[in-house]
């Protein structure tokens, strides 16, 4: 198993756990490859792009996945 499937793996299992997760795509070449993405969509996790990312939006993104329902 390639790296990248063992990420998409681990990340099923904790999406079928129920962590409440969050990915910061710190990707910043011309050249993406979106697996950020793809790993927070296997995550179910909450996904925010660093170029998106400001302290107020990461503390809403920290405190939706923090703070229970």
């Amino acid at each position: 198993m390639g790296a990248t499937a063992a990420a998409l793996s681990a990340a099923a299992e904790i999406a079928a756990s129920g962590i409440e997760a969050l990915v910061v795509d710190a990707e910043d070449n011309d050249l993406r490859l979106g697996l950020a993405r793809d790993l927070a969509d296997a995550m179910g996790a909450r996904y925010i792009a660093l170029p998106d990312l400001a302290a107020e939006t990461l503390t809403r993104a920290v405190l939706t996945v923090a703070t229970p329902d």
